[in-house]
């Protein structure tokens, strides 16, 4: 099959979960001898490093590096190489990961016969991701609060308009699917649940360690929607409510506001920053368990990694969360923005070394049911059961 894909992020690049999962894919299906087309933005220069892959045809749009206005200029000229691409190859499925302003592409090219089938895959659903979000945006300042208002509107719209006009939704996860249908009133005959994947071999080589220091690892790669605050204070509680000495380990964003609340928690906590997955890998073999008290998930990624590992995770009973983590089986799950239950969770599993064990073979066998491998057959049979239907 001859697959076109759209990212609005260079998936060799970025490390978001939507991106990583957007290289898995492409690599799997091209292992598995399909033809894969991938285009995406890029403000910045990139790792040429994935050049040694000669079979996947990337084309790369050059985009300015300001917010609002590389989203206008992304749709435009996507709309452009899309609507040219597609009049000189045949291609089976166009599929947009999640990006933003891509209904109008969508929309413009319906018109092209024969035409392929147009796939929107729905990472979450921005209306809910960010009714959600709101709990988080109490001690922001006013210019944060009104720039999340406008990223609210617009993309809420384009997510809603990009489900309407594609032939098929994929939806990360069943409450992705169960949320398209609540807010954008997307009928359930058109929603596939495709959850993201891992590379089979994703553990490969690493050490796996329970550290004598008890150490929890937490990944900001959007500290609102990731409930940052609520770790950091869950750790304040640690501290104060049971004596915990232990470390603390932050991935992702190094906001200043977040690493401000840390430095004035007595807890030893590092903000490491944006680290490439194989400098993330060590953290996940010699953490005790993640925490992921999440406002909203559409497919948290870095739960399925780390369970490849045999950790735990400790999340919130958000979006997609409880579908991942079966509470007091693989790890914990605790009500959103519950500190002091957080608190108590991490508590326990840093002190229980035999509740870890139990639960870390739960995690092992938790994570091969979320491979690459099976992530792309499912991809292509959905592909291969849809036919275009023209209006």
């Amino acid at each position: 099959m001859r697959i076109l894909m759209v990212s609005h992020y260079s998936p060799f690049t970025r490390l978001s979960g939507t991106q990583i999962f957007a290289k898995n894919l492409a690599l799997e299906l091209d292992k598995l001898g399909h033809d894969i087309t991938m285009v995406y933005g890029v403000d910045r220069v990139l790792d040429r490093s994935f050049d040694i892959i000669r079979s996947i045809d990337r084309r790369e749009i050059s985009l300015v590096n300001i917010p609002y206005l590389r989203n206008v200029e992304f749709s435009s000229k996507c709309l452009g190489f899309c609507k040219n691409f597609l009049k000189k190859t045949h291609v089976d499925t166009l599929v947009s990961l999640g990006v933003s302003g891509i209904e109008y592409t969508f929309g413009l090219l319906r018109s092209l016969r024969p035409r392929p089938s147009f796939m929107y895959y729905a990472v979450d659903c921005r209306a809910s991701e960010y009714q959600r979000k709101e709990i988080t945006l109490k001690s922001r300042s006013l210019f944060r609060r009104i720039k999340f208002s406008l990223r609210r509107i617009l993309y809420t719209r384009s997510d809603r308009l990009s489900c309407h006009y594609s032939d098929l939704v994929l939806a990360s996860s069943g409450d992705t699917a169960t949320a398209l249908r609540t807010y954008y009133d997307i009928p359930p005959e058109k929603i596939r649940i495709l959850y993201f994947g891992l590379p089979d071999n994703f553990a490969k080589g690493f050490e796996v360690s329970d550290p004598k220091t008890p150490t929890f690892l937490h990944i900001a790669s959007e500290p609102e929607r990731k409930g940052t605050i609520f770790f950091l204070k869950a750790l304040k509680t640690l501290r104060e409510k049971y004596d915990l000495k232990a470390k603390a380990l932050v991935a992702g964003s190094r906001d200043p506001f977040y690493v401000n609340v840390g430095k004035n928690l007595d807890f030893d906590v590092t903000f490491v920053g944006l680290v490439p997955p194989s400098e993330l890998k060590p953290l996940y073999a010699t953490s005790t368990c993640l925490v992921s008290p999440s406002v909203s998930e559409g497919f948290c990624l870095p739960i399925v990694e780390a369970a490849t590992f045999g950790k735990p995770a400790i999340v919130s009973e958000a979006g997609s969360l409880p579908e991942l983590v079966k509470d007091g089986i693989d790890g914990y799950v605790v009500p959103v923005g519950d500190v002091d239950s957080l608190a108590e969770r991490m508590y326990e599993l840093a002190t229980d070394s035999e509740l870890r064990k139990r639960m870390s073979v739960k995690a092992k066998e938790k994570s091969k049911k979320f491979t690459i491998s099976d992530t792309a057959k499912k991809f292509v049979n959905i592909v291969r059961g849809f036919k275009v239907s023209y209006d």
